[in-house]
């Protein structure tokens, strides 16, 4: 019977995992970090860069121009995170997305349910 390779390094430390996924956003491989913020919600649920994380997720859907699920993650975390000093340009940029995101366009609350969605498929 063949072994399973072990996990990488950074799937083990949460910090790892973080910084790596922060690289990830800021060279522009929004793929990858959507990814690993996903995982990082996933596998680390009490995260204490959590507000970090969420923010990062829907700069890196931004990042993707996948306008919807960026709009979806910003409105999560202004509502998880709303004592935020990110909190009001958050939402003025869930504003400014949805002017962006063509007709027809779905309410937040099913964008949000799809964003959900997509979290638990992983």
């Amino acid at each position: 019977e063949k072994e399973k390779a072990p996990p990488p390094p950074a799937a083990l430390d949460p910090t790892a995992a973080y910084e790596a996924t922060q690289r990830d956003l800021q060279s522009g491989r929004f793929d990858k970090a959507v990814d690993g913020y996903l995982q990082l919600i996933q596998q680390f649920p009490k995260h204490p860069k959590m507000e970090d994380i969420q923010f990062g997720l829907g700069e890196a859907y931004y990042g993707k121009r996948d306008f919807k699920l960026a709009l979806a993650e910003y409105s999560r975390f202004y509502q998880d995170f709303a004592a935020s000093e990110r909190a009001p340009p958050t939402s003025e940029m869930s504003s400014a997305i949805g002017m962006q995101v063509p007709p027809p366009f779905e309410s937040s609350a099913a964008v949000a349910s799809h964003a959900c969605a997509l979290r638990e498929e992983m």
